[in-house]
């Protein structure tokens, strides 16, 4: 996830942790304490979705017939 890219912080893992009685800030949770957490860059996640607006937007399929990604430097 871009929380992971730019924390570094395994979200998955800390859940699980956490879940288990692991307090944010100690090692064993996988979460340093909010303070300690430092941001690498960043990071944006886009998602298409579709909806049909004939029908009060209700979610909807369709063929994605034409895509043009992002490329660069530091573009994955």
């Amino acid at each position: 996830t871009v929380t992971e890219q730019v924390t570094g912080i395994d979200i998955v893992k800390a859940q699980i942790h956490i879940l288990d009685g692991f307090a944010i800030g100690t090692p064993e949770s996988g979460v340093p304490a909010q303070k300690d957490i430092r941001l690498n860059g960043h990071a944006l996640q886009c998602r298409i979705t579709t909806e049909d607006p004939e029908h009060n937007f209700i979610p909807d399929y369709g063929r994605i017939t034409a895509y043009r990604g992002a490329t660069g430097f530091g573009i994955r």
